[in-house]
């Protein structure tokens, strides 16, 4: 990233390749926002933790966020390891590229489908509600996604989710589809020292 070059496996390198962007959450670490790269719907998540740090000036407060902030971009960078680590398995979605720039890292990832929950209530509420009706009609396919992408970050990967929480997954799949749903970790999970 830093020098210029990416993997081979990577289709976006600048943001110029990205259009139609829509925030989607903004928090300490990043944010959060949907775009669109050649038609497809994607996902960018970008380190906000230099931001953090500069809205808290002055003495003991600048310690803390910068090393909020360092813990932060620790957790960014973690979460790429995953993605590309565990490139290709279920529940664990497509790194589609990134880039480095003076806010920090930025990179891309496939949109994984509907939330299981969102935090606050907001427009995306009626995806959830889309999840809800294919775990009602497809209980035992969503079951095995949920299975299936345990068994990627935690059994292949070596990965432990520590902070555990609904909104840190998706699902795409129709209720009435012949194709079995599939469930995603959109947060990356935390290595597990060896």
């Amino acid at each position: 990233l830093s020098n210029g070059t990416a993997p081979a496996t990577w289709s976006i390198t600048r943001e110029a390749q990205l259009e139609h962007f829509q925030l989607l959450s903004e928090g300490t670490a990043k944010s959060v926002r949907a775009a669109t790269f050649k038609r497809r719907r994607v996902i960018v998540k970008a380190d906000r933790s230099s931001a953090h740090v500069h809205a808290f000036r002055g003495d003991k407060a600048d310690a803390a966020a910068a090393s909020v902030a360092a813990m932060h971009r620790s957790e960014l960078r973690a979460e790429l390891v995953y993605l590309e680590y565990l490139r290709g398995l279920p529940g664990v979605p497509d790194l589609l590229g990134g880039w480095v720039d003076g806010a920090g890292v930025t990179y891309v990832v496939e949109d994984a489908g509907t939330p299981i929950h969102v935090v606050h209530h907001d427009s995306r509420m009626k995806d959830v509600n889309k999840y809800m009706m294919l775990a009602r009609r497809r209980p035992l396919g969503v079951a095995r996604a949920i299975l299936d992408c345990f068994r990627s970050f935690s059994e292949i990967g070596g990965f432990f989710l520590d902070d555990f929480a609904p909104h840190q997954f998706a699902f795409s799949g129709a209720p009435g589809s012949p194709r079995p749903p599939r469930g995603y970790l959109v947060d990356g999970p935390k290595g597990i020292a060896g």
